[in-house]
């Protein structure tokens, strides 16, 4: 139920609740039974510790259902089933599937030697990663049988917030990950194949301030949202070009590329932006022409060597247009543009943009 209210007896086909001051919406579950096909020998299903009998035990619809096999030392790695009017279902790798709201039988089962180990490995070998058996805080393993439930954990990482696991077997097709953006927690069932997993990071802004102000100094604001992962800028009057909002990036190896989304927040005015890329501190490393690519055609323009950096022509107006570029620092004298474990990008609008309402927003930075 929702709502807030209690059944006097859940199991009971009839019952009753107390209605309280908000809407309540009542769900009926039922429970379904599980049969195995005549052809198979030792298939059996269970619900938790308990061996669907379609008597004494059933399934009810959104339960895990388990699949094993009494055989000695084999494992049931993938099976097939069909709900009660419905179509087969193909489960291609381990032995649970989630109670549908019909009877079902299980048609063919895949057996997989219990003993067989399969490597688990990180895609970039970091030694921040963790995979683990029994819960996130258990033993650390790299082999694993099929079937195994395996556990990942991450630490964290400055400069970055954590979003999500991904992983592949040998064959590159997708694993699913239970709670796949929990950082430590989430969980697999191993196939019978090796397995890389990826753990996905943002970057996290770790600081932002206005690099200067040679006009009215309240023309505009600059503050951080989405936990330091994005920029947004915000016009009360206009403003000249020479203005311009500095983020500060923490990254502990070389940088050779900056990758952002800018949205032009105005409804009125289209916008120009020159971006710039220098290390902490000093204006000046990493002088040079960059080259930036953008999904959009024409989109940027290449400063000269006295005001190195690129130009973002003409994002429409309207709210929400919005331009993903990829800024290149290792072209001609450029190799990387991170010092003192920093980059810093510089953002400042042209053509005299800013009315009352105006704004961009810097989101999906990622470096490289």
């Amino acid at each position: 139920t929702s709502g807030g209210v209690t059944l006097a007896n859940a199991a009971s086909t009839t019952t009753s609740f107390t209605m309280g001051t908000s809407n309540v919406a009542v769900k009926a579950y039922y429970y379904y039974g599980v049969t195995v096909n005549g052809d198979l020998s030792g298939i059996t299903a269970k619900l938790g510790d308990n061996t669907i009998d379609n008597s004494t035990y059933k399934a009810y619809e959104g339960a895990t259902v388990t699949v094993v096999t009494s055989a000695e030392n084999k494992v049931v790695n993938g099976f097939k089933y069909t709900p009660a009017g419905g179509s087969e279902v193909t489960v291609a790798s381990g032995n649970t599937f989630t109670m549908p709201a019909a009877a079902v039988e299980i048609g063919e089962v895949t057996l997989q030697d219990a003993s067989a180990s399969y490597d688990i490995s990180f895609a970039g070998n970091p030694t921040d990663c963790y995979a683990k058996t029994g819960n996130a805080d258990g033993t650390t393993v790299t082999t694993a049988t099929a079937g195994t439930t395996i556990y990942l954990k991450a630490d964290n990482r400055t400069g970055y917030t954590f979003a999500s696991w991904s992983a592949v077997d040998a064959g590159s097709n997708a694993i699913t990950i239970t709670n796949n953006t929990t950082q430590s927690g989430a969980y697999f069932t191993m196939p019978s194949s090796d397995v890389t997993i990826t753990a996905n990071y943002n970057v996290a802004i770790v600081y932002a301030t206005i690099y200067d102000k040679w006009d009215d100094p309240y023309a505009y604001s600059a503050t951080l949202q989405d936990s330091n992962k994005s920029l947004v800028v915000s016009f009360n009057q206009q403003t000249s070009d020479s203005n311009g909002v500095q983020i500060r990036i923490a990254s502990s190896t070389a940088v050779t590329s900056v990758t952002f989304t800018v949205t032009n927040t105005s409804s009125s005015e289209s916008l120009s932006l020159g971006v710039q890329a220098f290390s902490s501190g000093d204006m000046g490393y990493g002088k040079g022409k960059y080259t930036a690519t953008s999904a959009t055609a024409n989109s940027y323009s290449q400063l000269d060597d006295s005001n190195y950096g690129v130009k973002l022509n003409s994002i429409a107006s309207g709210g929400s247009n919005s331009m993903t570029v990829t800024i290149s620092f290792a072209s001609q004298n450029v190799t990387s543009i991170v010092n003192n474990g920093y980059v810093v990008l510089k953002f400042a609008p042209y053509s005299n943009f800013g009315n009352s309402g105006s704004g961009f927003k810097i989101t999906n930075i990622a470096i490289n």
